[in-house]
């Protein structure tokens, strides 16, 4: 059975509003922008497979950029402009020592993730 990406966003939005004496609600806010991404993503990336034949390729750090590219192609640019934002936000989450707007971009985060999921979850 196939997994249904959403769960991911499902997740996000879940670990945006919780906090833990295991963790703490910065380590909860990165995990969920991380997440809100990866949702948007491999939806996407699904979409654009079944809907248009896109075949990702071998190397799976290059298949985000050719994804977002493909889409560009194909003058779906606000799905592509959205996917590169979720990128580098995933990003700052995953590399950035601190980052003082987290909170917002969590939410950012996950608005154009569900606003991806809308557009490709017709499939």
């Amino acid at each position: 059975m196939s997994f249904n990406w959403k769960e991911f966003l499902d997740l996000a939005k879940y670990l945006k509003e919780k906090e833990s004496s295991q963790y703490t609600k910065q380590s909860a806010l990165r995990t969920s922008a991380s997440r809100a991404y990866f949702a948007a993503y491999c939806q996407a990336r699904k979409y654009a497979s079944r809907k248009f034949g896109y075949t990702p390729g071998s190397d799976p750090f290059a298949d985000h950029g050719n994804l977002r590219r493909f889409f560009q192609n194909k003058q779906m640019l606000q799905l592509a402009n959205h996917l590169n934002n979720l990128r580098l936000w995933r990003n700052r989450c995953d590399y950035d020592e601190s980052i003082d707007d987290l909170e917002t971009l969590v939410k950012s985060s996950i608005k154009k993730a569900e606003y991806i999921l809308s557009k490709t979850s017709n499939i």
